[in-house]
């Protein structure tokens, strides 16, 4: 059974730039590296995240990466499949694992740096079983990004 669930805000746009990708890779990244940050070890937990951590990835390389030249893997309910050779194969999953990599050490910083805020988070979780995003917006704040000013319509 999962330690933890995670209900994401319905998502209404369906073209996503470079960043948006990047920044869906941290969101999903995040309880693997709260773990590595608060508990010094690392779970099979977020084994369903690293399968989207993935498909992300690979999506971001066919569609962003410099000098890209690979279509966007096809996929069946197990695993990506890719349509080329084994070279390009071996160089997509790098780029896709450089990209990863990046975006965990990027997740992990900025985690480390929020650490008392998330540790208040979790606190409150634990008295109520229950975030609400004004429970996230009370303790960190309001968040502006291109999502919540196209909501608000700027």
């Amino acid at each position: 059974s999962a330690l933890g669930y995670a209900q994401y805000l319905p998502n209404e746009n369906f073209t996503r730039t470079a960043k948006e990708v990047r920044d869906s890779i941290s969101v999903t990244l995040g309880g693997r590296a709260a773990e590595q940050i608060f508990f010094n070890h690392l779970s099979t937990g977020a084994s369903d995240d690293l399968r989207k951590v993935a498909k992300m990835a690979y999506q971001y390389v066919s569609s962003f990466a410099p000098g890209s030249v690979y279509p966007p893997p096809g996929s069946n309910s197990t695993r990506l499949v890719k349509p080329f050779g084994v070279d390009k194969a071996n160089d997509f999953d790098r780029r896709a694992k450089t990209l990863v990599d990046e975006v965990y050490a990027d997740t992990l910083a900025l985690l480390t740096k929020h650490k008392d805020d998330m540790k208040k988070l979790a606190d409150h979780l634990l008295k109520h079983e229950l975030l609400t995003y004004a429970d996230v917006v009370h303790y960190l704040g309001e968040r502006t990004t291109r999502q919540t000013d196209r909501k608000k319509g700027v």
